[in-house]
């Protein structure tokens, strides 16, 4: 995205894509699930989401 569009488009993209992990990491610790366990699920969950389009 960097070198076809914009740095703003790049980082934008990126910034939800850390939001999104965030809050799904957040809210698999508050279920009290493992650190593992929360990593893997919300990079698992925002990866998901993000190749429902296709």
């Amino acid at each position: 995205m960097y070198f076809v569009y914009n740095p703003l488009v790049a980082t934008v993209l990126g910034g939800l894509f850390a939001l999104s992990f965030l809050v799904g990491f957040t809210l698999r610790r508050r279920a009290k699930h493992s650190v593992r366990c929360s990593v893997y699920g919300a990079l698992g969950g925002v990866l998901d989401k993000s190749m429902a389009g296709f």
